[in-house]
């Protein structure tokens, strides 16, 4: 995953993204894979839908949003995350503010970094 200090709400690679309602709900099954091939199949009510603005000449990409738990470190939340097929990019989810701003401190100038303490290398 990649920490995204410009992204307001995380995003997570999902493929064969199927919509459908269940007892009045607007429910999503995906297939979540990273870049090691490991693969899990997930069913989560849609609690919003991004709407990505496009490039000239391209439509408009709507995007469902669920609540996915998330653990980094010691830091574990339930946050928003919108779903795309992200399997042209090197990482398979994108953590953004919503998550960053449960104490995740991001540094710039080093990569694969986790620990409790700052200057903990």
């Amino acid at each position: 995953m990649k920490l995204d200090t410009g992204a307001d709400v995380s995003s997570m690679n999902a493929k064969n993204i199927k919509q459908f309602e269940k007892d009045g709900k607007k429910m999503v099954t995906f297939t979540y894979t990273n870049d090691m091939g490991m693969k899990q199949e997930f069913t989560r009510e849609v609690v919003d839908v991004m709407r990505i603005r496009a490039k000239a000449g391209e439509k408009a990409n709507v995007r469902p949003v669920v609540n996915m738990r998330v653990k980094l470190g010691d830091v574990e939340k339930t946050v928003r995350v919108n779903l795309q097929d992200r399997s042209r990019f090197h990482y398979s989810m994108i953590l953004g503010k919503n998550f960053l701003k449960y104490g995740v401190v991001v540094s710039s100038d080093e990569n694969f970094l986790l620990g409790n303490e700052i200057g903990s290398h």
